[in-house]
C-alpha cells in the first residue's frame, strides 16, 4: 500500500499550501486534474504539534488546537506501558482452558482486534517463580531479558488495555492478576481505582479519541509513542455520567461473554445480562470539546484509512477463522460438557452473575461443575453402550427442556460435524486447543471420546479394553453374517460393510495399543502436544496434519522443554540441560547442572552435582523405548504402508 504518491517539497516551515486528498478515489490522475477533494493548509507548522509530525492536511482546526492545548496523556499519574513477549508462545502461552486451575498459569492479554469495553482474555502465560523460565530464555536470545520482559512492576495491576492494531483502536479493561503483553499496551492511572479507570476507558473509546488515534499513526501499528502523545483531557472519579455511561457500555460487552463457553464468564450458552437500551449512547465526546461535525468528518477519514490498510502487520492475535457457532452449535457443545462433567446442568436455570470486570479473572467459568470426582473419563459412539455419547448429549437436552431430536440425526452430527465445529470454537490466541478428543476409525463408523481435564495414567489402557471389547464382539457378528452369507448369497454387501468395519477396528486397536504404554499426559505440555502421539487416531483431516506436524518436531527435538519429550527421550534431554538452563529449569534440574556466582551470573558446573548418565537412567523405561520404536516404526495412515525413512528418534 502506498499512501503518498507524489509530493512536492519546498524550504521552509511556514506559508500555505494545498493538497489533494484522493485515497477513495478510483481514478485518481482524472480526480487530481479535475482539482478534487482540495485541503488548503495556512501553515504547515501546525503539524509539528503533532506525534512523529504526519501531514495530517485533512484535519479540522479543532483537533489541530486540541494538540497545541491539551495536556498529553503520559505523564506522573497516567502511564502507558509496553508489556512482555516471550519470543516463544507456542512454550510460554495456553489458553486457559489447556492447563489445570492450580497449575500457576497466569492470565495474559495479548492484545489483537478487541472488543471494546470489555474483552475476553483466554491466553494464560507461564511466569512461574516471577518468570524464571521465560526470563531465562530471553537472555538467552536477545542478551538481556528486560529487552521483552517490560514494564514488570505494572504487572498484574488494574488498568486499561490497547491492541496494537490500528484497524479499529478499541481500549478494553485489563483485570488485576493479569499479565499483559507487547502486543497488548497497557494503560495505568496511579491509585488503580476503578472509578478513575473507568473515565478513561470512556474517554479513549469516543469516536473523538479513535479519530485521533487512526489519523496520527503513519503505519498500521499502535505504537505507545502514539497513546503517550496524545492529547486528552483530565477526567476521574468526578465525572460521574461519563463513569456511569461507560458502566452500561462495558456491561453490554460482559453479557456477550456470559453464553461463551471458553469465557472465564460463562455461564450458560442463553445466559444474559440484564441492561438498559443505550445501544446509540455516545461516550466520551463531549469531554474533548470538539465539535460533532468535525469528529464525524475526521472519523469518516480515519475510516478510509483504516479500511485501506485492514491488517497490515498481520500480528495480531485474532483467529479469524474461528467463525461464530450457531445457536443450536452453542447448545450442543454445552450440553457434550455436561455429558462430560465439564458444565453443570442445573446452571442453565441461573441468571448471570454480576462481576466487577476489573477484579481477577475466575479461575473457572460460572458454567463449570465444582465435583472433581464426577467427570466422564471415556465416552463412546456406540448405540446401546452405557457410555454412549450421543444418548448422553440426548439425556441432557431433554432435561433442560430442549426439543427432542432424532437420535439418528444427532449421532450423525456429532459423529463427522462437531468436532471441527469444537476446533474452531476452541482456537484462540493462534492456538488450536481442543477440550474433548474424537479418537476414531479411518471412516469414523467407530468413535472414542475424550475429555482432557479427565485424564488419567491409565485412560489408554482403558481405551485399549474398550475397543478390544467392541472388536471381539464385531468378530463375532462378523463370523455370524459369513455363516448366513453361505446360505443367503443376497447378504454379501453386509458382509462387506461388516469386514470393513472389523479391520478399521482391528487397526485402531493396533494403534492404540501401541500408545498406550508411553502415554504420561501433562497439561502444562498444551494440547497440541499432549495429543500429538495420537495423530493417527485422528479424525479430522486438518487437526490431524497439525498433529503430525507436532509429533515430528518433537521427534526432532525442537519441543524438548516439554514433559513428554522427557518421558519419551531423557538420553536427549537430560544432556540439553547442561547446555541451556531454561530447559534445565523447565524439568526441575537447574541445580544439578547450574549455579549462581558471587556477581549474579549463571555458570554450569564444569561436573554435574548427579552423573548425566544416572539422571538418564532414572529416567529410562525399557517398555516406554520398546513402544516408541513400534510406533515410529509403524504404518503411516496416509500412505498405508511402512515408510522407507525410520526416525532415528527412537
Amino acid at each position: 500500500m502506498v499512501e503518498t504518491a507524489a509530493y512536492v517539497l519546498e524550504k521552509g516551515r511556514t506559508g500555505t499550501s494545498t493538497w489533494h486528498r484522493l485515497v477513495s478515489e478510483d481514478d485518481k490522475a482524472d480526480a487530481l486534474l479535475k482539482g478534487a477533494n482540495a485541503y488548503r493548509v495556512e501553515n504547515i507548522a501546525a503539524f509539528e504539534q503533532i506525534p512523529t509530525t504526519p501531514f495530517v492536511y485533512w484535519m479540522p482546526r479543532s483537533f489541530l488546537d486540541l494538540f497545541a492545548s491539551a495536556d498529553k496523556f503520559e505523564r506522573s499519574d497516567r502511564n502507558v506501558r509496553c508489556g512482555m513477549g516471550t519470543l516463544d508462545d507456542f512454550r510460554f502461552v495456553r489458553n486457559w482452558w489447556e492447563v489445570s486451575e492450580q497449575s500457576g498459569w497466569t492470565p495474559y492479554a495479548k492484545g489483537g482486534d478487541l472488543s471494546p469495553f470489555v474483552t475476553d482474555i483466554p491466553a494464560v502465560v507461564n511466569f512461574r517463580d516471577d518468570g524464571k523460565e521465560v526470563k531465562c530464555f530471553v537472555e538467552a536470545k536477545v542478551g538481556s531479558a528486560s529487552r521483552k520482559i517490560q514494564a514488570e512492576s505494572f504487572y498484574l495491576r488494574k488498568g486499561l488495555q490497547y491492541g496494537r492494531r490500528i484497524r479499529n483502536p478499541s481500549p478494553a479493561i485489563l483485570p488485576a492478576g493479569t499479565i499483559f503483553s507487547d502486543n497488548a499496551n497497557g494503560i495505568f492511572i496511579e491509585g488503580d481505582n476503578p472509578n478513575d479507570l473507568f473515565a478513561y476507558l470512556g474517554l479513549l473509546n469516543s469516536d473523538t479519541a479513535k479519530a485521533i488515534l487512526t489519523s496520527v499513526a503513519p503505519v498500521r501499528k499502535m505504537e505507545v509513542g502514539y497513546l503517550q502523545k496524545m492529547p486528552i483531557p483530565s477526567v476521574g472519579r468526578e465525572n460521574v455520567e461519563l463513569i456511569e455511561a461507560t458502566r452500561r457500555s462495558a456491561k453490554r460487552s460482559l453479557s456477550v461473554l456470559v453464553s461463551d463457553e471458553t469465557s472465564r464468564y460463562f455461564v450458560h450458552p442463553k445466559a444474559s445480562l440484564h441492561i438498559e437500551d443505550t445501544t446509540n449512547e455516545k461516550v466520551g465526546d463531549q469531554e474533548f470539546g470538539i465539535p460533532e461535525r468535525d469528529v464525524e468528518f475526521l472519523k469518516a477519514q480515519s475510516q478510509v484509512l483504516a479500511a485501506d490498510g485492514d491488517d497490515v502487520d498481520g500480528d495480531g492475535d485474532t483467529d479469524n477463522d474461528a467463525s461464530e457457532a450457531s445457536g443450536f452449535g452453542k447448545l450442543l457443545s454445552w450440553a457434550i460438557g455436561v455429558a462430560f462433567g465439564r458444565f453443570a446442568k442445573e446452571t442453565m436455570r441461573k441468571s448471570a452473575p454480576e462481576v466487577d470486570p476489573f477484579e481477577v479473572p475466575p479461575a473457572r467459568s460460572f458454567g463449570m461443575g465444582t465435583s472433581k470426582g464426577n467427570k466422564a473419563v471415556i465416552l463412546v459412539d456406540d448405540p446401546g453402550h452405557p457410555e454412549d455419547i450421543t444418548a448422553r448429549v440426548a439425556n441432557v437436552l431433554e432435561g433442560v427442556g430442549e426439543e427432542q431430536i432424532d437420535a439418528e440425526e444427532l449421532r450423525e452430527v456429532i459423529a463427522r460435524k462437531f468436532f471441527a465445529d469444537h476446533l474452531r470454537m476452541y482456537s484462540k490466541t493462534r492456538r488450536k486447543s481442543p477440550i474433548y478428543w474424537q479418537l476414531a476409525t479411518r471412516s469414523a463408523s467407530y468413535s472414542v471420546w475424550l475429555y482432557v481435564h479427565a485424564f488419567e495414567r491409565d485412560t489408554l489402557l482403558q481405551v485399549q479394553e474398550l475397543i478390544a471389547h467392541k472388536l471381539r464382539h464385531e468378530q463375532r457378528e462378523l463370523e455370524a453374517a459369513l455363516m448366513e452369507a453361505n446360505v443367503a448369497p443376497r447378504t454379501s454387501s453386509s458382509v462387506s460393510q461388516k469386514e470393513a468395519f472389523v479391520s478399521e477396528l482391528q487397526s485402531m486397536y493396533e494403534e492404540i495399543k501401541r500408545v498406550a504404554p508411553l502415554w504420561n499426559p501433562q497439561l502444562d505440555d498444551g494440547i497440541a502436544i499432549n495429543s500429538s502421539i495420537l495423530w493417527r487416531l485422528a479424525s479430522h483431516r486438518g487437526w490431524q496434519i497439525e498433529l503430525k506436524r507436532t509429533w515430528d518436531a518433537l521427534c526432532q527435538g525442537d519441543y524438548d522443554w516439554s514433559h513428554l519429550a522427557m518421558h519419551l527421550w531423557p538420553e536427549r534431554v537430560v544432556s540439553k540441560c547442561a547446555v541451556d538452563r531454561s530447559i534445565a529449569i523447565a524439568h526441575g534440574l537447574e541445580h544439578i547442572f547450574w549455579f549462581e556466582d558471587e556477581n549474579g551470573e549463571w555458570k554450569a558446573y564444569d561436573t554435574p552435582k548427579t552423573p548425566i548418565a544416572q539422571l538418564v537412567l532414572d529416567r529410562t523405561s525399557v517398555s516406554v523405548k520398546a513402544a516408541l520404536k513400534s510406533l515410529i516404526e509403524a504404518p503411516d495412515v496416509a500412505a498405508g504402508t511402512k515408510r522407507t525413512r525410520k526416525s532415528k528418534a527412537a
